[in-house]
């Protein structure tokens, strides 16, 4: 006899299929990804850099701008971030956060300056009237340095669901 499964049944399997596939990319990325020394040169420090882990965020007064947000600015930055770094390889997901505003985790095996990152994002902003400062605090970069597994950590960030994400619209990855 037929069995019947249920709408919810239906969502919870693609989110476990979805987790899966973010999860084997993400360790994929982290796998091939080599050491590499980076060199800032104003400050002439070096460390060792393996990953980078950006978060983006937009404004909570634009949070109703989820249609330009997803097609124009995160295509426009994720264009970017393969232009200076023809060997880039990226996983990337969207969540909203408690105030209903998107923001981005993208996961990188290229080191970019934070602050050319948070220019660059402020400008694909500002074009779009998402911003009014093209010096606004809209990016984060977490260091991975001093976490002891860091390939569990950017898998928790990046496999995480909440109740938020039935209101996203469009790809979340």
């Amino acid at each position: 006899f037929p069995v019947t499964i249920t709408e919810s049944e239906k969502l919870i399997a693609n989110q476990r299929r979805i987790k899966n596939r973010m999860s084997d990319a993400l360790t994929k990325l982290y796998e091939t990804a080599s050491d590499k020394l980076v060199l800032i040169a104003k400050t002439k420090k070096q460390f060792l850099f393996k990953c980078t882990f950006i978060t983006l965020t937009v404004n909570a007064c634009f949070k109703s701008h989820q249609d330009v947000i997803n097609k124009q600015c995160l295509p426009k930055i994720l264009d970017w971030f393969r232009y200076i770094n023809k060997n880039l390889l990226y996983v990337w997901k969207k969540e909203l956060t408690k105030q209903g505003t998107i923001h981005y985790h993208i996961i990188t095996n290229s080191f970019i300056h934070h602050r050319r990152i948070r220019d660059k994002w402020n400008s694909i902003l500002y074009k779009h009237q998402l911003t009014t400062s093209l010096d606004a605090n809209s990016t984060d970069i977490h260091s991975l340095k001093h976490i002891d597994k860091p390939l569990n950590y950017m898998l928790k960030y990046i496999t995480k669901t909440s109740e938020s994400d039935k209101d996203i619209q469009g790809k979340i990855w």
